[in-house]
């Protein structure tokens, strides 16, 4: 039997619910068959490791840098560990992933990294097979919008507001992009993201 590997993408403004989808849908995939891997949220670990960016530390080029080149590094060592199980259907989430970074850059500043180490904006895309952009709490849910999922976030509201807008630009031309907005409450919200994800998932064909 064929195996088959899917990678899709929680992306989306801070504090849009990407990490706090990842677990539910890992359940309900794990229930139609899948062998789920999570590839966690490059940035989070980098600023809790200590990199700083300010006048002391490295600037947001430079670290942006870092991530799409630890990204690359664990996505690569995902993929090429998840391939070797003798599962039929894998499935791996990444809480965000490497076209996320141009929502802190200019889109030169960002080409420049990737053409750096030999890499395009579509190459890039063409790493994952569906996104899943989750809006940020910024636009629609303002009230709900702070860092109590994410200690080190620290974009304000209007700052949230731009990155979101630009992230989503940053995936659009994806062939396969859905965006779950703020128009219910937030149970609601990611139990929309679970029917997306998990609609995908069943047109797959095996």
């Amino acid at each position: 039997m064929k195996q088959i590997i899917k990678r899709i993408v929680f992306t989306g403004g801070p504090g849009g619910g990407k990490t706090l989808g990842v677990n539910p849908i890992k359940r309900k995939a794990k229930k139609l068959g899948w062998k789920v891997f999570i590839c966690r949220e490059t940035a989070t670990d980098l600023l809790n490791a200590g990199f700083e960016i300010s006048d002391k530390g490295i600037c947001v080029k430079t670290f942006q840098e870092q991530i799409v080149l630890d990204q690359i590094h664990k996505e690569d060592m995902i993929y090429n560990i998840a391939k070797q199980h003798k599962y039929p259907k894998i499935l791996i989430i990444h809480d965000r992933a490497i076209m996320d970074g141009m929502a802190y850059l200019s889109r030169k500043d960002f080409i420049d990294i990737l053409k750096k180490h030999k890499l395009t904006i579509t190459s890039i895309r063409k790493r994952y097979d569906a996104i899943f952009h989750l809006v940020s709490a910024a636009i629609g849910a303002e009230a709900s919008y702070g860092s109590k999922t994410n200690k080190i976030r620290s974009e304000d509201l209007p700052k949230a507001q731009i990155v979101d807008e630009k992230t989503k630009k940053a995936w659009k031309p994806h062939r396969h992009i859905r965006v779950i907005d703020n128009s219910t409450a937030f149970k609601a919200k990611l139990k929309r993201l679970s029917d997306e994800v998990i609609t995908y998932l069943k047109s797959i064909p095996t």
